[in-house]
């Protein structure tokens, strides 16, 4: 029911806009997305928060302003800078020096009552460690 009723005025939305200010909107916040940053330099005052100056937050509130979607206005992003997409990388064996360590510590000899090897077992896990 809430997606019906957030569809049927996005509908709304986009009947009563002005479709040529949101694409020259999208089209400014695109082709400013897709430049280098104004140069800029530490100790000094930053850039006018303006369209002109290619402030990306600024071009967006224009869009915004003009009724873009946020949908709208971040596939004028995407199209300039791609989606980000993380790099996958699996590790194996990370753990395996680590555990094989304290198994051996707690299999390094006992004294009779079960409680004894505590030296054993440290230089166990030292020597695992090192290796």
């Amino acid at each position: 029911q809430v997606r019906t009723q957030q569809v049927a005025r996005l509908e709304r939305v986009r009947a009563r806009r002005d479709g040529s200010k949101v694409a020259a909107a999208l089209e400014a916040l695109r082709a400013a997305a897709g430049t280098e940053p104004p140069a800029w330099t530490p100790g000094t005052p930053p850039p006018p928060a303006s369209s002109e100056g290619g402030n990306l937050l600024a071009l967006a509130l224009d869009a915004a302003r003009a009724d873009a979607t946020v949908g709208e206005i971040s596939t004028a992003l995407e199209s300039a800078w791609g989606r980000y997409s993380p790099a996958v990388s699996l590790q194996s064996g990370i753990y395996l020096a680590e555990w094989s360590a304290v198994a051996q510590a707690a299999h390094a000899g006992g004294g009779a009552d079960g409680h004894g090897g505590g030296a054993a077992a440290e230089g166990a896990c030292a020597n695992a460690r090192a290796a």
